[in-house]
C-alpha cells in the first residue's frame, strides 16, 4: 500500500493513488472474462477512453490502412484542408479518421474510393450530406479487411457470447438500436437543460455523435463525445465543404467526380 524512499537520511513515505485504474481492475477480477462492464461510471468511462479505446482504435486504423493504402494519405489531406479553414483545433485527430473511414468501410458508392483525391471529396460530401442532427454515424470496424479470420467468423455465428465478446464482431440490429436509444436520450437530455444553464465545456450531446465498433468497451458511449466541435463550428466546417466542393467541380473536374 505504501512505499518508502530514503533520500539523502531522510525517509519519505509514498501512497500511491490509482483510483479508476484500481476500480476497473477490482471489477476485472470479479469477472475476468467480462471486459465490457455493464455499468459503466464516469470513472470507468474516463479510463476506458484514455487507457482502452485508443490503442484499439489505432490498430484498426491500422489495419484499414493495410488493407486502403490511401487512406492515411486521405487523412492527411483532411487535416490539411481543416487547417486552411482554421478548424484544426475542433476536430480530433480519431475524429478524422472516422470520418475518412467511413468512406472505406460504408461507401456512398457502389465500391470504396480508389484515389485520394476521390477519398478527400466524398469525405467532404458525407460531412455535408450526413444528418448530424437525426442520426449517429457508426463506424464498423468489424469490415475492414483481415480483421476477422474465417475460423473467427464461423465462431462467432454460432455461438452469440463469442460474437458479444469480440471486439471485432459485426454491429447487429440490436447494437445499433443500442446505439440509436443512447443518441436519442442524450438528445432529449440535451434539449431539457435551458440554454443559460448550458456548460460548453461538457458537453451533453456532441454535435458529431460518433460511435465505433471499440466503443463497446463503454458499452457503445462514443469515445468521441467530449471532442466534439461545437454545433455552430459543425455548420461553418459543413459550409466550408459545400464551397470546396462547389469550387472543385466547377473548375477542374466533370460533373461526375467518382472514379
Amino acid at each position: 500500500d505504501s512505499l518508502d524512499v530514503l533520500v539523502q537520511g531522510y525517509i519519505f513515505r509514498v501512497y500511491p493513488m490509482a483510483t479508476f485504474e484500481t476500480e476497473r481492475i477490482a471489477l476485472l477480477n470479479t469477472a475476468p472474462t467480462n471486459l465490457f462492464l455493464t455499468d459503466i461510471t464516469p470513472s470507468h468511462y474516463a479510463v476506458n477512453c484514455r487507457y482502452v479505446i485508443p490503442p484499439l482504435h489505432h490498430n484498426a486504423m491500422k489495419s484499414l490502412h493495410a488493407a486502403h493504402p490511401i487512406f492515411g494519405e486521405t487523412v492527411k489531406l483532411m487535416r490539411l484542408w481543416l487547417a486552411r479553414h482554421q478548424f484544426s483545433g475542433h476536430l480530433c485527430q480519431e475524429a478524422i479518421e472516422c470520418l475518412v473511414a467511413t468512406e472505406f468501410l460504408h461507401p456512398s458508392t457502389s465500391m470504396a474510393p480508389t484515389t485520394t483525391s476521390a477519398a478527400f471529396l466524398r469525405t467532404l460530401q458525407l460531412l455535408v450530406d450526413f444528418n448530424w442532427d437525426e442520426e449517429p454515424l457508426i463506424v464498423d470496424y468489424s469490415l475492414i479487411a483481415g480483421v476477422l479470420t474465417d475460423e473467427e467468423k464461423a465462431k462467432m455465428a454460432t455461438n452469440p457470447a463469442a460474437a458479444a465478446a469480440n471486439l471485432n464482431a459485426p454491429l447487429t440490429t440490436d447494437v445499433r438500436t443500442l446505439i440509436a436509444t443512447r443518441f436519442r436520450a442524450s438528445k432529449t437530455a440535451m434539449e431539457s437543460v435551458p440554454v443559460l444553464e448550458m456548460n460548453p465545456q461538457q458537453l451533453i450531446h456532441p454535435a458529431m455523435y460518433v460511435v465505433t465498433s471499440v466503443d463497446k468497451v463503454n458499452e457503445f458511449e462514443p469515445m468521441l463525445k467530449p471532442f466534439s466541435p461545437e454545433k455552430v463550428v459543425l455548420n461553418l466546417m459543413i459550409q466550408a465543404a459545400k464551397v470546396t466542393l462547389k469550387r472543385i467541380r466547377t473548375e477542374y473536374l466533370c460533373p461526375a467526380i467518382d472514379d
